[in-house]
């Protein structure tokens, strides 16, 4: 049980290392002989970041048909009548009572 627990201590070591060898050798900075670091384009890429670097696309319009559109219309606009309907009457019942204070 020893053995195997240290042999995949060793394997994951080794592979850490390779990981940070490689990483070293990709940021060390290839100089030509005029002594011009070379700037070279890196093909490929973690594609998950540039998938999260580009905008979510906009949400789909759940009224697209213009009766859609007129019926969503019609129906906020009730809504905001039944809602000042209520509010007038929750006025007045404040009133009744004396306890009505709007500032």
């Amino acid at each position: 049980m020893h053995r195997l627990v240290e042999a995949a201590t060793a394997v994951i070591a080794e592979y850490d290392a390779r990981k940070a060898e490689e990483s070293r050798s990709q940021q060390a900075k290839t100089v030509d002989a005029d002594g011009f670091i070379l700037v070279t384009r890196k093909r490929g890429g973690n594609t998950s970041e540039a998938a999260a670097r580009t905008k979510p696309k906009e949400h789909e319009r759940k009224d697209f048909y213009r009766f859609q559109m007129r019926e969503e219309k019609r129906s906020r606009l009730l809504e905001l009548r039944e809602k000042f309907e209520s509010d007038k009457k929750r006025i007045e019942e404040l009133k009744r009572n004396r306890r009505f204070k709007p500032y």
